[in-house]
């Protein structure tokens, strides 16, 4: 009994070591210098054949028009500056990451379920930001931005296999983005594009056909 009470008193001794090393594992993101305005805007957005929910691809524009980085840290912003989450429209409990999306992009930033369309008769519930398994459907291998930050250019993996880019410019005032792709092996994203479409078949909705819908 007196080795089992040593074994239990060495376990309590090191569980908060470890819930300590877990909380200081990740530095907190300095908010000092954090922009306080700017604008959301959507990208080609990622859907497929079977669901209403989708991938919605998004990104911040400084007020200079220039592509913000994220002041956040989480599964959603894994490939900054683009922010990546699941609309949720077909099941509440799936939306696990809430209603609205805050202070992303700059401190006020905020993006919530009534900002999407309707899809299929259906409102969206909300977000869910998807965690690495389930980013094989967008499988984002390389994202730069230009040294203004003007521009922005990614290549997507399989199943996908393309080239995007994205550039911002002031039209009157007002931050527009244009939005081309080319399908691989090629060099410059030239057509335009408005989403992608994903067809899934079989038990375990493996990949079809990838759609380039063009405006």
């Amino acid at each position: 009994m007196a080795g089992g009470l040593r074994y239990n008193g060495r376990v309590t001794r090191l569980l908060p070591a470890l819930l300590l090393f877990a909380c200081q594992a990740e530095e907190p993101i300095d908010l000092t210098d954090a922009p306080t305005s700017g604008s959301r805007h959507r990208m080609p957005h990622v859907e497929f054949d079977i669901w209403t929910d989708y991938l919605s691809l998004e990104v911040g524009l400084s007020d200079e028009c220039t592509f913000l980085e994220p002041l956040v840290e989480n599964h959603s912003v894994r490939n900054p500056p683009v922010q990546v989450f699941w609309v949720m429209y077909q099941n509440e409990e799936d939306a696990v990451d809430g209603a609205i999306v805050e202070d992303t992009f700059w401190l006020g930033d905020r993006t919530a379920n009534t900002d999407y369309p309707e899809r299929d008769g259906l409102t969206a519930f909300g977000f869910k930001f998807p965690p690495p398994v389930q980013q094989s459907f967008l499988n984002i291998e390389e994202v730069s931005v230009s040294d203004d930050r003007r521009q922005v250019d990614g290549v997507l993996g399989s199943p996908i296999d393309a080239r995007l880019r994205m550039v911002a410019s002031d039209d009157a005032g007002e931050c527009t983005i244009t939005h081309t792709y080319c399908a691989m092996p090629c060099d410059a994203p030239d057509a335009a594009l408005d989403h992608i479409l994903i067809d899934l078949g079989g038990l375990l909705n493996t990949v079809q056909d990838v759609t380039f819908v063009e405006p």
